[in-house]
């Protein structure tokens, strides 16, 4: 009966310690973390020049293959 008494003791204890902190303390909240966690960032767009938008070959073209 000694060690049932104990064990109600300290679950009377964390039980309002528990409460108290939850009280004082601000939690996270579980469902923002998840909205910003799978949220997707706006990427920016980085304009990059192309260097290969003009003639590829500028040069003659030989119709006949040299012997």
């Amino acid at each position: 009966m000694k060690i049932l008494n104990k064990k109600m003791l300290e679950f009377l204890f964390g039980f309002i310690i528990g409460v108290w902190a939850g009280q004082s303390v601000p939690l996270p909240s579980v469902g923002n973390y998840f909205e910003t966690f799978w949220a997707q960032k706006p990427q920016q767009v980085v304009e990059k020049v192309d260097e290969e938008s003009g003639p590829i070959f500028t040069g003659e073209m030989h119709t006949t293959v040299p012997p």
